[in-house]
């Protein structure tokens, strides 16, 4: 919204939604702390990033795309991606993620089986991993 409310309904079998039930059929508030200012989405993930820069994820997490140091499968609440500091911009790939701080570094996290993290070891990556420093 306007002032930074997130709501969602629907199938949130695997979070997706960032709500505590399997499925909301009709529009529920996400609980998020902070005024979000911008969201993304993967396959059965989301991330959004709040007025302070700060990074949140639910949803799917088998392949650690949610950032948060581990692969439990699925997280309904938000939670805080930590190592990242003044997050400014996310893309996210089906079961992975780039995220941009406010310095111009990119960090990745998630699936690496087909090195699509851009690291040469093809392994999953569980919390955010500094690919470039200060890019232009």
């Amino acid at each position: 919204t306007d002032n930074g409310k997130v709501y969602a309904y629907g199938a949130n079998n695997q979070g997706q939604c960032g709500l505590p039930s399997e499925y909301a059929k009709s529009l529920s508030k996400v609980p998020l702390s902070s005024p979000v200012v911008s969201i993304h989405c993967g396959n059965y993930h989301s991330m959004c990033i709040d007025e302070d820069g700060q990074l949140w994820a639910f949803g799917s997490n088998h392949y650690g795309q949610l950032g948060l140091g581990s692969n439990e499968d699925s997280v309904h609440i938000p939670s805080r991606v930590r190592g990242i500091l003044k997050v400014s911009s996310i893309t996210n790939g089906p079961k992975h993620c780039f995220v941009t701080d406010s310095n111009d570094t990119i960090f990745v996290f998630g699936a690496n089986e087909y090195g699509q993290l851009g690291i040469k070891k093809k392994t999953n990556k569980l919390a955010p991993v500094m690919l470039v420093e200060r890019y232009s």
